[in-house]
């Protein structure tokens, strides 16, 4: 059984040669507490999900889990993406661009990953870009989030611990009503705080369809 305290990730390459953006993103972490190495604009949208996604209790990038299958013959050695583990258990990631996978060695890959999973009795998915057609907006406002989440500090702890307790009052608010009725929380501060109550997963946003800004309705998580 896979142990998520003790994944670490491969080490680290110095120069991108991924499809889907060949870009390379140093970014930090919050949930791992710790810098993340993406290469693929791809990657970094997969990394905001995860990193938001308050279901994901632990993930890790380029996992070194020396995943290897005989093939023909030959020891074949692959390296996926993500790891993550969530309330539905643990999942590897492959991050790939739609016209890559009908390629023989991509194939090949992604055969020697589910073919591994399947035998530690995890799962296997693909991340490509047709899964966020429809969440370009979102990725938006989680880059803005992730860039707020990075200036929230200890001094707003009066202003995060009003904004609960008016949304445990009052169910739902938008951001300009919140400024209004919640003290210690100003326009500089009200960002980094509701990244930080989203990253804890102690509210929602309603942000698929719009760009966030004050009239974004903010609720109260009851699920958590």
């Amino acid at each position: 059984m896979l142990d998520s305290n003790k994944i670490k990730p491969v080490k680290s390459k110095f120069s991108a040669t991924r499809a889907y953006g060949n870009n390379r993103y140093i970014v930090y972490s919050p949930k791992l507490g710790r810098e993340v190495i993406l290469y693929s604009n791809l990657e970094y949208y997969c990394f905001l999900l995860l990193e938001f996604d308050s279901e994901v209790s632990f993930y890790c990038e380029q996992p070194n889990l020396n995943i290897s299958q005989n093939i023909e013959g030959k020891i074949k050695k692959s390296i996926v993406d993500f790891i993550k583990e969530d309330s539905a258990g643990i999942t590897i990631i492959e991050c790939k661009p739609t016209a890559e996978l009908s390629k023989q060695e991509v194939m090949e890959q992604i055969h020697i990953q589910k073919e591994w999973a399947t035998l530690q009795h995890i799962s296997h998915e693909v991340f490509t870009e047709d899964m966020l057609k429809d969440k370009q907006v979102m990725l938006e406002n989680l880059k803005s989030l992730h860039t707020a989440l990075m200036q929230y500090s200890m001094a707003e702890h009066f202003g995060k611990e009003s904004i609960l307790l008016f949304l445990e009052e009052n169910r739902k608010s938008s951001i300009h009503h919140l400024l209004n009725y919640c003290p210690n929380v100003s326009e500089r501060t009200v960002l980094p705080i509701l990244a930080q109550l989203l990253h804890e997963g102690k509210l929602r946003l309603a942000m698929t369809s719009s760009r966030i800004d004050f009239e974004t309705e903010v609720r109260i998580n009851d699920e958590r």
